[in-house]
């Protein structure tokens, strides 16, 4: 059985007999014990642009609000021919929250796909995403399990429902610096580089690609990022593969839910 205790309630912890004027604010003995959080997130799934639906064409019983493509699933994230729920993020195997993709093989430019699930923690989210023409549309969410798709019109081509290569955060940014590394099979490396192979951009906060608003809620289910952040793996030779395992290091601010989770997620279509 796994027994947890929460040692103190204290924004900050301090260790030690060391003490040196100015220091401390309160003139405190001891040096502040570390918030460095490493997440695991193990051997991540390539990117997939039919994990959930290959090449439909979406009539009208599939644009309505509500209804769920459980009758169009086909991809390999499909847990039955019916599915009632995506799974994307298996905690106990590790594995990362996801942000969706839509390939569409016609103009959908003018369509909004609507995406209705959970994050890692369960919390509800949502995200719309505008189609592309002949091009792959990539929302900036990660999200855990997907529970329902909608479109806003009927689509004349073809349509793939599936996974990018935007993987969330586990905690929240207060800012950029507080992301300390990603970790691939051994390799620790900065926003440039893991072992001299470029593989990632960071995109953190709410609609910013760089900075961190500790504010504003993901109010809009258009265009705000992930209320953690995300990185964004560039195609090459460190993106997943399935067998490539992958983890973050970050300085995690435990003085409030939102710093250390971030604000709430955006929970109705806009």
């Amino acid at each position: 059985m796994t027994t947890r205790h929460t040692i103190t309630h204290a924004d900050e912890i301090y260790r030690g007999n060391a003490f040196e004027d100015g220091y401390s604010p309160d003139g405190r003995r001891g040096v502040e014990m570390s918030h460095l959080k490493y997440t695991k997130m193990g051997a991540l799934a390539a990117a997939d642009e039919d994990f959930f639906l290959s090449s439909w064409v979406l009539g009208s019983s599939a644009t309505s609000a509500g209804v769920n493509w459980v009758n169009l699933a086909t991809g390999a994230g499909a847990s039955s021919a019916t599915p009632t729920v995506w799974t994307i993020y298996v905690a106990s195997q590790g594995l990362a929250a996801r942000n969706i993709t839509i390939t569409s093989s016609g103009n959908d430019s003018t369509k909004t796909f609507r995406v209705t699930g959970r994050d890692i923690y369960g919390n509800t989210m949502v995200e719309s995403i505008t189609g592309g023409n002949d091009a792959v549309a990539s929302g900036v969410k990660a999200f855990a399990y997907v529970d329902n798709f909608t479109c806003t019109a009927v689509t004349v081509s073809t349509i793939s429902v599936g996974i990018g290569n935007t993987i969330g955060l586990p905690f929240a940014l207060a800012t950029v610096s507080d992301f300390l590394g990603l970790n691939i099979d051994g390799y620790w490396g900065s926003t440039a580089s893991v072992g001299g192979v470029s593989n990632y951009t960071m995109n953190v906060g709410l609609g910013a690609s760089v900075a961190f608003s500790a504010t504003v809620p993901a109010t809009s289910s258009v265009g705000d990022r992930d209320v953690r952040g995300t990185l964004n793996l560039i195609s090459g030779a460190r993106t997943p593969d399935g067998t490539r395992v992958f983890g973050v290091m970050q300085n995690v601010d435990a003085s409030s839910r939102a710093k250390a989770f971030g604000l709430p997620q955006a929970t109705t279509l806009t």
